[in-house]
Parts: C-alpha cells; sequence; structure tokens
C-alpha cells in the first residue's frame, strides 16, 4: 500500500527572466512580497523548488530560489565558471528591483554564495552557508566518500566523462538511496528525511531540476574541482558558516577552513546535525539575515 499523497508548499511566483546574452534564468519566490529579501542557492544536484515546507517560518522574508545555469529552467552557461555566479545574480537582483539583499548557500550553493560575497559586496548585506561545499585540498578530499573522490578527479582530468558518469543516478528513486545512504550513520538526517513533506519536496524537486538532463550537475563538479577563481579570505561582507558535527556528506573540516580565513566570519556548530540540518534551522538562519538589514549591524 503506498503512503498517502503528501501536498508541498507552492513557490508564490515561479517564473524566468532573459539575461542580457539570452540565456533564461528561473526563479521563484516564498513568503511575503515586502519581506526582507533572501536569494537562495540551492545544493548540487538541486533547484529552484527546493524549500523549507513549513510556511509560517517564512514570516518577514521575501524568498528568493533560483536556478543555476543548466538546472530545472534555466539555460545552460557553456564553460561556466563559479566566478560567472554573481553577474547572474545581479541581473536578477535588478530585474526584481532589489538594491541590496542576503543570499544563503546550501550544499553546493555554499561556494556560490561565497562568490556574490566576494564579487558584489555592495549588494549583499550578509551570507549564510549552510552545510557548504569547501575548497577541496588533497587533505579534504581524502574525507570525501569514495565515489565522490571519484567524481572529483573525473571533473579534474577526463570531464567529458562526468555526464554520463552522472546520468547512472539520474532519478529520483535513485537520489532518495543515495541520501539513504548519506544519513545511515546519522539519526538527525534520518528523521529529517523520513517526513513526509520533506520528502515529497525534494523528490518533486529533484524531477523539476534534473529532467532535461545532468548539466547543471555536471557543471557544479567541474566547478567544485577547480580553482574558485578568488580568495574567500579577502571576503569582506559578514559571513555564517552552519555546519554539523555529523555531516557525512561534506566534512565540517570545509566550513572550519573557510570560517577561520575571511575576516568576517563566524561559524556555527550544530552538535549531532547532519548534512540535512537546513530544515531544522531555516527559522534561525533567516533571523540571522534579517539582522543585517541595517547598515552597521553586528
Amino acid at each position: 500500500m503506498k503512503p498517502p499523497q503528501v501536498e508541498t508548499m507552492k513557490p508564490r511566483i515561479d517564473t524566468a527572466m532573459i539575461l542580457s546574452d539570452s540565456r533564461r534564468l528561473a526563479y521563484a519566490e516564498w513568503g511575503e512580497p515586502e519581506g526582507h529579501p533572501v536569494i537562495f542557492f540551492h545544493g548540487s544536484p538541486s533547484g529552484r523548488l527546493l524549500h523549507h515546507p513549513d510556511p509560517r517560518d517564512y514570516e518577514g522574508v521575501r524568498w528568493i530560489t533560483v536556478d543555476r545555469p543548466g538546472y530545472g529552467g534555466s539555460d545552460r552557461q557553456p564553460r561556466r565558471q563559479l566566478v560567472d555566479w554573481p553577474r547572474d545574480v545581479a541581473a536578477l537582483a535588478d530585474h526584481l528591483g532589489l538594491e541590496t539583499f542576503g543570499v544563503v548557500g546550501l550544499s553546493g550553493g555554499g561556494p556560490h554564495a561565497l562568490a556574490c560575497a566576494h564579487a558584489i559586496p555592495e549588494r549583499v548585506r550578509r551570507s549564510a552557508i549552510v552545510s557548504g561545499m569547501g575548497i577541496l585540498t588533497p587533505e579534504l578530499l581524502k574525507r570525501l566518500f569514495p565515489e565522490r573522490r571519484l567524481g572529483v578527479r573525473i571533473a579534474r582530468w577526463t570531464p567529458w566523462l562526468l555526464r554520463p558518469l552522472i546520468a547512472l543516478t539520474a532519478n529520483p528513486h535513485r537520489a532518495e538511496r543515495a541520501h539513504a545512504k548519506v544519513v545511515a550513520q546519522c539519526p538527525s538526517d534520518r528523521a529529517i528525511l523520513l517526513r513526509p513533506d520533506v520528502r515529497e519536496m525534494l523528490i518533486a524537486n529533484w524531477k523539476d531540476a534534473n529532467g532535461s538532463g545532468l548539466h547543471g550537475f555536471a557543471s557544479d563538479a567541474r566547478i567544485f574541482a577547480r580553482p574558485w577563481g578568488f580568495d574567500p579570505a579577502a571576503i569582506q561582507t559578514r559571513l555564517r558558516f552552519w555546519h554539523g558535527d555529523s555531516d557525512e556528506s561534506v566534512p565540517i573540516e570545509m566550513a572550519r577552513a573557510l570560517a577561520s580565513s575571511a575576516p568576517n566570519a563566524s561559524l556555527e556548530v550544530v552538535a549531532g546535525a547532519g548534512h540535512f540540518l537546513f530544515f531544522e534551522h531555516f527559522r534561525d538562519i533567516v533571523e540571522w539575515i534579517q539582522a543585517g538589514a541595517g547598515a552597521g549591524s553586528a
């Protein structure tokens, strides 16, 4: 007998804009139209439909999610680099009439949030990185799962093999099994992924984000495997890292290294939390971003 269908939260707006190079950039909005604007960068592979499923936690926030190139409704960007992303974000902010805003990067969205904090500090009030991917030094590379280590090596030396290999997991049921493997040793993650609202949302998000191919995922993999193109230590924007000490997907040492290098960064270590702490600490993250709305806030 199948479990009952769970009705997932729908975005208030789900549309796209056309960038100056004629690419389509898809985005969605959640929460309050007059709330404090926050642009959210999804993980890898994921998309703009990944969201916290409780509408009550969006009080006072205009939460904007956006597909990176090659994901969901956003067109591919050949030879994309991490430092290209802030230009797309600035164009989206202009399109939405936002002078300043906060950014939140989850997992693979973390480096993209840092890129924006570095490139457009006059617009990014605060940047939160949640369970974020860090710089892949040889030491940290050893901490990744064997499959991910293999993926990084392929991305560095034979990137043309990425898409056919990634395609082997290109369906939501295999994605769900991959999640199960990641959280096998983490009770916190296991409890989150067993929630019907989270599970149904993640499956729907996966289908939308990767339904037309794994272009976005392959592009992200190449970006993570190579130098980022900027020094995180030069970021002056206020940063906060949230990372679980039981994260089996992204080693906490990545967050520690980045938080210790940037002058205005802090690290919130969440005891017992795994990779999916975003769903338990969403409101804390929102409130920290909102606290930066005023100039000179601590």
